[in-house]
């Protein structure tokens, strides 16, 4: 009989620490996870993003604070030589917008310079630009910029610059 009382006892306690007859949880089966405080998923929408979305009467906002200049656009063309597979200017015509800062890259053996031709919106000549050097022109006025490589006439190009 003590046996029995024993044993009774337990089976009781075994059950009574599982939470009844049914193996596992159904609580572990609504767990929805939640990130740290200070964590968001991407796409999720900020506090503030009523005023990016255009809703009305969600109160006041104020404008970013911009922490730095916005970067001009960059354009490179590239100055090759006579005997390469693309000679002269690539690409030899372009358009771009004003502010655009063009890089003309020497991709030749030798020293090349880059002229405006005359009667072009503005002028500008370039130093002489080493192998494998740049040289950077912004973009200004508006209009087509028909130019040439200052060691070789022949070597022309042109670009358009378009207002915006």
């Amino acid at each position: 009989m003590r046996l029995r009382l024993l044993l009774f006892t337990t089976i009781a306690l075994l059950l009574a620490g599982c939470g009844g007859s049914s193996v596992g949880s159904n609580g572990l089966f609504n767990y929805t996870p939640k990130p740290p405080g200070n964590f968001q998923f991407p796409g999720t929408p900020t506090p503030n993003a009523h005023a990016a979305i255009g809703s009305q009467g969600a109160g006041p906002t104020s404008a970013p604070k911009q922490t730095q200049a916005p970067r001009a656009a960059k354009f490179n063309i590239a100055i090759y030589g006579d005997t390469s597979s693309t000679p002269g200017f690539y690409p030899r015509d372009a358009s771009i917008v004003k502010g655009t800062i063009i890089v003309f890259t020497n991709k030749d053996s030798r020293p090349r310079s880059v002229a405006t031709d005359p009667g072009d919106p503005a002028s500008f000549t370039s130093p002489m630009i080493a192998p494998g050097g740049t040289w950077n022109w912004t973009a200004g006025a508006p209009g087509t910029y028909n130019y040439h490589d200052g060691t070789r006439p022949y070597a022309v190009a042109s670009f358009t610059v378009k207002a915006s």
